[in-house]
């Protein structure tokens, strides 16, 4: 199972602990955050233009992180089982979090996206992907579980509705995010903690 958890972030030190490995980008040494950049570029922003540590918003709750970005479509189409999961497990005591990517488009932007999809979580900014590096997300959509106590517990595809770039199903036949949370919220460990999402690359951004 992948584990990753958080340690001394007064430090800026993150260490990633990985115990199996399963397909999905990986690595199996310890991470440190400011090996990503500045110690002042590890922060993540809210829409208001606050710096925001990621222990900030992980911790003490279910956390579902979602990386996306407006020109995206295979992540467009996701939107409505976007809304659909929420509608399942926000009453259920889990937290949504959009999380924006391209450090080129502008809160206006992110704002109107958010509408014209009738977005109902919350988004925030990674310019300097921060959560990117922590998670070792590849492509948008793509999901990342974290547990109350902080351990990343899934990263991956939303479901297997796309098989490749292009080839989509009429329907999925598996929800791996959905597996992942139910699992999670009932204590068990996630039978597929990483899986291979399709989408667009988010090594693009620069």
């Amino acid at each position: 199972m992948w584990k990753f958890a958080f340690a001394n972030f007064l430090s800026l030190t993150l260490l990633v602990a990985l115990v199996s490995a399963t397909g999905g980008c990986s690595q199996d040494q310890p991470v440190s955050l400011s090996s990503h950049g500045s110690p002042s570029a590890d922060y993540l922003l809210d829409l208001t233009g606050r710096h925001i540590k990621p222990q900030e918003l992980i911790g003490g709750q279910v956390m579902v992180f979602i990386f996306t970005r407006f020109d995206c479509p295979v992540a467009n189409r996701y939107a409505p089982e976007i809304r659909r999961i929420y509608e399942i497990f926000a009453p259920r005591q889990v937290e949504f979090r959009l999380v924006y990517l391209d450090p080129d488009q502008s809160v206006d932007m992110i704002r109107k996206h958010l509408s014209d999809y009738n977005y109902p979580c919350q988004a925030i900014r990674d310019p300097h992907h921060v959560l990117v590096s922590l998670t070792r997300a590849e492509r948008t959509p793509e999901a990342a579980v974290f547990r109350a106590d902080t351990e990343m517990v899934y990263c991956g595809r939303i479901d297997n509705w796309y098989a490749d770039n292009g080839q989509s199903r009429p329907a999925p036949t598996q929800h791996d995010l959905i597996d992942a949370l139910e699992a999670t919220l009932q204590g068990r460990a996630v039978e597929h903690p990483r899986t291979k999402a399709v989408g667009c690359i988010i090594a693009d951004l620069k």
